[in-house]
């Protein structure tokens, strides 16, 4: 279930332009010549009962997208693409909820900081952390 909702998330990730690499298991460094990137990191779940005979899991996953190294001084260009990428990311899951019959929706789709600076092997990026959630029921 898990390994399906990441290849799902990775397809639908792969085909918005301005995306170079889409990491489905976090880099320990990332190469600046692949950014702008997505990467998929799973974040836990809930598991339980939909009812008799019926199972459900809400598992949870960050997009983080590292537009450029947060030491470059060109912020307005930044974040113009960083806002791009975004607002493709989150257009791209809204028109296929089900990510291609892969899971029985998303169940939820936010960013919680807007943009923001995360780090690689020391390395900050200037990046969009999408968070997700989507539903599988068997």
């Amino acid at each position: 279930m898990i390994p399906d909702a990441v290849s799902a998330l990775r397809n639908v990730l792969a085909q918005i332009p301005g995306i170079k690499k889409v990491y489905d298991v976090p880099p320990l460094s990332l190469n600046t010549a692949e950014l702008p990137a997505a990467v998929i990191i799973h974040r836990g779940g809930e598991y339980r009962h939909q009812s008799v005979g019926y199972l459900r899991a809400e598992l949870k996953f960050d997009i983080v997208l590292p537009v450029e190294p947060a030491g470059q001084s060109r912020l307005p260009e930044k974040i113009e693409t960083a806002q791009a990428l975004h607002d493709a990311v989150v257009q791209a899951i809204m028109d296929d909820i089900t990510l291609g019959g892969a899971v029985d929706h998303v169940s939820e789709l936010r960013d919680d900081n807007g943009y923001t600076v995360t780090a690689w092997a020391g390395i900050e990026y200037f990046s969009y952390v999408i968070k997700v959630s989507v539903v599988v029921k068997w």
